[in-house]
């Protein structure tokens, strides 16, 4: 079932870019800001390409036999977002993978354990002057650390206590008045 609804997500999604491709776009742009980006001139219409890896290295000398080493790929991203018609239009489509051999209680988050690509993060956002909505899959709200972008961290790793304590992603609709477009 949720292997259908990200399909359908995805539908929509390309749905969105054909209906863009009756529209006039005159003087398409490309280039690299943060990610490559494709956009309109007047930016009405905006797709950005970007993604990272993140290695970690970890060693234990525990004395003898015992000791132990990995070499880790602790995060791997690709994302696709931008907007589509106006900037009041928003679209972000995330997916990761990273193949972890370190120990649950070092690190017990794995984004995907056969090392595959999962989808993580696809939504709309609609804005409309300081009141915005958002609709599909996404973190959820709660603690700070845990809303920042993995790639925006101050420190290799998360804190413990955020590891053990975040809600993780969820479906569902969010919306706010006030603050703005971000």
């Amino acid at each position: 079932m949720r292997a259908n609804r990200r399909v359908l997500f995805i539908f929509a999604i390309l749905a969105i870019f054909d209906a863009a491709a009756g529209e006039s776009i005159t003087n398409v742009q490309a280039g690299y800001h943060d990610g490559f980006y494709l956009r309109s001139e007047d930016e009405r219409f905006l797709l950005k390409l970007g993604g990272r890896l993140d290695f970690g290295l970890q060693l234990g000398f525990l004395g003898g036999s015992s000791d132990y080493g990995s070499f880790d790929l602790v995060h791997a991203k690709v994302f696709a977002g931008g907007n589509a018609f106006s900037k009041d239009v928003q679209f972000y489509l995330q997916a990761g993978a990273a193949r972890n051999d370190r120990p649950a209680a070092s690190f017990p988050i794995v984004e995907s354990p056969d090392g595959g690509l999962v989808l993580e993060d696809y939504f709309v956002k609609l804005n409309r002057g300081s009141a915005n909505l958002r609709v599909g899959q996404f973190k959820v709200p709660y603690g700070r650390q845990a809303m920042v972008y993995s790639g925006n961290l101050q420190f290799t790793d998360r804190s413990i206590a955020t590891r053990y304590l975040t809600l993780g992603r969820d479906r569902g609709v969010s919306g706010g008045i006030g603050g703005g477009r971000r």
